[in-house]
């Protein structure tokens, strides 16, 4: 009898805990009658799908696999383009967009890539259908929405959400200025972009022009609409081709900083607009240095960086004249993984490129690098470059 109770009683464990799909839990938006109300732009949602399910009656987008799907509803605000971005998901989410009533939905765009843009109609409920658009089934979704033709104005600057932000095919071409807009090299075409940094920190935003003779400005401001501090100011140059316009600043934590991209003449194409976080690098050059009877020299010194960086290399030259005509004339290099220059010190070894060996005596080295991280390069335009007189003695 006792061992009939137990039995009992070891089934009646195993049957609480052990429940087929007790802790399967769908995300709340999984089916399309509790789609998540989006009620202002922009628009950010970060969400587990792996659990999500597909509807019998859920819409079909042609090219992904529908095996998760989650819905969010968007009631339109104003004639405007919308994006919908899912960069970010650590799987391969499709976005389909539609309009009407479940079971006659009528597809506006289905598209298997990180973003899609759709124009609307004000007042038109829109639907946005996250979807897998391979064989996984779901994730971690990351999602934003946001109003493209909104940042046309100060006061619908794009919110920047985090240091490192990039913006990618934005079309400035209907962008129109304020007639309260600063000057820049100019004032056509411009659209705004703000940010407040946690910390104080260097920051450093680019806008890469994607049209042909697009020339665009870029500056930076602090303060509110009609009393704006400019911070800094740059326009692309042409030699013969368009360079991106950049500004680098100090930033103050919890101050709003304005980013406005203008242009000279009309609007165009802007392949990208970044904003990032530079890696500062500060370098020596020791003054002595050796050099052995094959006249192989060796040199050494410090390098050091606001942040540890992740990938980027150094090289140092080296250059010794004889007899005002004479020259020895070398350079070697490495980067973080050969020769670990995070650690601070360095010492590398040159030989000469020419038929004149170094020897004993003064010669002039020049050390140049260019590393990066996660967050950002070193700062645009301003490569880390030391020069130093080094004096070369015999080694022994």
């Amino acid at each position: 009898m006792f061992a009939k109770r137990c039995i009992a009683l070891v089934a009646l464990v195993l049957a609480m805990v052990y429940v087929p799909g007790a802790s399967a839990i769908a995300p709340t938006n999984d089916d399309f009658d509790s789609a998540t109300v989006i009620g202002s732009l922009p628009f950010t949602d970060s969400i587990d799908t792996t659990e999500a399910t597909v509807a019998p009656d859920d819409p079909y987008c042609p090219g992904p696999t529908n095996l998760a799907t989650v819905w969010y509803a968007l009631t339109a605000p104003s004639d405007t383009t919308i994006l919908v971005d899912t960069s970010g998901s650590d799987y391969a989410p499709a976005t389909a967009v539609w309009t009407g009533t479940r079971g006659a939905l009528t597809l506006v765009t289905c598209n298997g890539n990180a973003d899609t843009a759709f124009a609307t109609e004000a007042g038109t409920t829109y639907y946005i259908e996250a979807l897998t658009g391979s064989s996984s089934q779901g994730g971690n979704l990351m999602i934003s929405v946001r109003d493209l033709d909104a940042h046309d104005d100060f006061d619908g600057a794009t919110v920047i959400p985090g240091v490192v932000f990039n913006d990618f095919n934005i079309d400035t071409t209907e962008a129109e200025p304020a007639a309260d807009d600063p000057n820049c090299f100019g004032q056509g075409a411009t659209i705004w972009y703000a940010f407040t940094p946690p910390e104080n920190m260097r920051l450093q935003a680019l806008a890469y022009p994607g049209s042909p003779g697009y020339d665009l400005t870029l500056s930076v401001y602090s303060g509110s609409r009609g009393s704006l501090t400019q911070l800094a100011c740059d326009d692309s140059s042409y030699d013969p081709l368009p360079s991106a316009p950049f500004v680098d600043f100090n930033a103050t934590g919890g101050i709003t900083y304005y980013f406005m991209v203008g242009s000279i003449g009309p609007g165009g194409i802007i392949s990208q607009f970044q904003v990032q976080r530079p890696l500062e690098s500060q370098g020596t050059i020791a003054a002595s240095g050796t050099v052995t009877q094959q006249g192989v020299a060796t040199v050494n010194g410090t390098l050091s960086f606001s942040r540890p960086p992740e990938f980027g290399g150094m090289t140092v030259g080296l250059r010794q004249v004889f007899a005002k005509r004479l020259v020895a004339d070398g350079a070697t290099g490495c980067d973080t993984t050969s020769c670990s220059p995070s650690l601070g010190n360095w010492r590398l070894t040159i030989v000469t490129n020419t038929s004149i060996l170094f020897g004993p005596g003064t010669a002039a080295a020049q050390l140049s690098g260019d590393f990066c991280d996660s967050q950002g390069c070193g700062p645009y335009g301003q490569p880390l470059a030391v020069s130093q007189t080094v004096h070369l003695k015999r080694s022994r």
